[in-house]
């Protein structure tokens, strides 16, 4: 009997490096590179149980070895949904001489259902305040965004943008970049979480109350304008909204959720027992959301299409 309520993805945290430095990052990463055959079998039962949304993260899945194999893999075992999270960097040398899409870009576009790209400033020096080791990382961005915008078919990009304390006066900067690219469907804006995975000082220097992110998603000129139909769907997703929804997995198979502080709730490894972790993780969130008041934002918070 499967559980009575089931994660709405399964993240795939697998990939343990990463070209960008994140501060306030989790790092749950496991000691080994992951075994993808033992990933591939472990989604097809967790697809059997109910759960077939699937996002691939870590790091960067782009520095996995053959990711599009793996992706295409996902699908043959009945993933219906398929997202990967990366900072694009990879990417980048996919894009050929006159601008347009290259190999990379359009193999992995052709196996996935939705692109996750962050974005959390105006510039290359306002990135920076958050993401490290790319000096011109939000021109890298907006590049590979104009190169996405050329791909034939509907919007598929989704614009991640952890809001801190630096950026969250500054979202309405980030909105003008947004809007103009016709290939992103979707902008979350995540109020920065504190976790015990990131680095010393970081969840002092970047913390948001719960206060001052909803004050900020009230009087969003441009989350009206996005919800009247001017550019892509604006979500403004509090720490507590995210609580319970996803299952999360690091490169040695070890499942995890982050409870209401930040604090890593590990559910054991999945390989060989994947009904047992979904019971361990439906009693983590059940018990996450019972403690835990859910502040309600405007806009939505209600995901895009299976998507978060």
């Amino acid at each position: 009997m499967s559980p009575r309520r089931l994660p709405d993805r399964l993240n795939l945290a697998i990939a343990r490096r990463c070209p960008v430095s994140c501060n306030g990052c989790y790092t749950f990463f496991g000691r080994d590179e992951p075994d993808l055959d033992a990933l591939l079998a472990s989604v097809a039962v967790f697809v059997r149980l109910g759960v077939s949304c699937v996002t691939v993260s870590g790091g960067d899945p782009l520095t996995i070895a053959n990711l599009p194999a793996f992706l295409r893999g996902l699908r043959s075992v009945g993933a219906t949904s398929i997202k990967v999270d990366t900072v694009g960097v990879g990417l980048s040398r996919g894009i050929d001489d006159a601008g347009g899409p290259g190999w990379q870009v359009a193999e992995l576009m052709d196996a996935i259902d939705f692109l996750g790209i962050p974005l959390d400033g105006w510039s290359n020096e306002s990135v920076l305040q958050f993401r490290r080791g790319r000096r011109s990382l939000y021109s890298e961005t907006v590049a590979l965004l104009d190169t996405l915008d050329r791909l034939d078919g509907p919007p598929r990009v989704i614009v991640n943008t952890v809001a801190h304390r630096a950026n969250l006066p500054c979202l309405d900067r980030i909105s003008l970049e947004v809007r103009r690219h016709r290939a992103v469907c979707h902008w979350n804006i995540f109020q920065y979480t504190p976790t015990d995975q990131a680095r010393a000082g970081a969840n002092d220097r970047f913390f948001v109350s719960d206060e001052a992110f909803a004050q900020t998603a009230l009087t969003s000129g441009f989350a009206a304008a996005h919800a009247g139909g001017a550019g892509p769907r604006v979500e403004f997703r509090s720490a507590t909204s995210r609580l319970g929804q996803y299952l999360l997995v690091n490169s040695d198979g070890e499942a995890w959720l982050p409870d209401a502080a930040g604090y890593t709730i590990p559910l054991g490894p999945v390989f060989g027992a994947e009904k047992s972790v979904l019971e361990r993780w439906e009693d983590a969130a059940a018990t996450l959301q019972k403690t835990t008041p859910r502040r309600t934002l405007p806009v939505t918070e209600q995901g895009f299409a299976g998507v978060a």
